[in-house]
C-alpha cells in the first residue's frame, strides 16, 4: 500500500487501481442489467447472456459483502419506469437473499434503451441523495 497526495490509500488488484478512503464510508453500487430480448441468446456453455450477467452481479456482490457491509446495492433494468427497479438499497436490505430474489425477477423483456435506463437510474439516485441530505453542499 502507498498513499496518494490526498491521503487516500491505493490498492492494486488484477491490474486495476482502486482508490479507497480511509474513513468508513458507504458506497452506492449500481448495476444496470441489460434485459433486452437479445440477452436471451445462448452462450457456448448453454446459458443465456442474461444468466451470465446475473452471475457477474452475484459474484461482485459476494466478493464485497463481508468486507463492505455498509454498501448499498441497486439493480436497475431496461424496463420502463417504475418497473426498472429490482433492488433498491435504501428501502431493502442488501443481503444475499434479497439479491437472489431481485435477480430472479429479471426476465428478458426490457424495452427502453440503455441511455434512458442510465438516466432513470441517475434520477432515482439523485432523488435519494436529496432526501437523505447527502452531498447537499452549495444548497441554501
Amino acid at each position: 500500500k502507498n498513499h496518494d497526495r490526498h491521503g487516500q490509500s491505493k490498492r492494486r488488484s488484477c491490474g486495476l487501481f482502486a482508490l479507497r478512503l480511509r474513513a468508513v464510508a458507504m458506497t452506492i453500487v449500481v448495476f444496470i442489467v441489460d434485459n433486452s430480448a437479445s440477452m436471451n441468446q445462448r452462450t457456448y456453455q448453454g446459458t443465456t447472456l442474461l444468466d451470465s450477467a446475473k452471475t457477474i452481479v452475484e459474484a461482485f456482490y459476494k466478493a464485497r459483502m463481508n468486507k463492505y457491509r455498509v454498501d448499498q446495492y441497486f439493480i436497475f433494468t431496461l424496463n420502463p419506469s417504475p418497473h426498472h427497479i429490482k433492488l433498491a438499497g435504501w428501502r431493502q436490505s442488501s443481503d444475499l437473499q434479497s439479491l437472489h430474489t431481485a435477480l430472479s425477477q429479471i426476465k428478458p423483456d426490457g424495452t427502453v434503451g440503455l441511455g434512458v435506463a442510465i438516466g432513470n437510474a441517475f434520477r432515482l439516485l439523485n432523488l435519494n441523495r436529496m432526501q437523505v441530505g447527502s452531498e447537499n453542499y452549495g444548497m441554501v
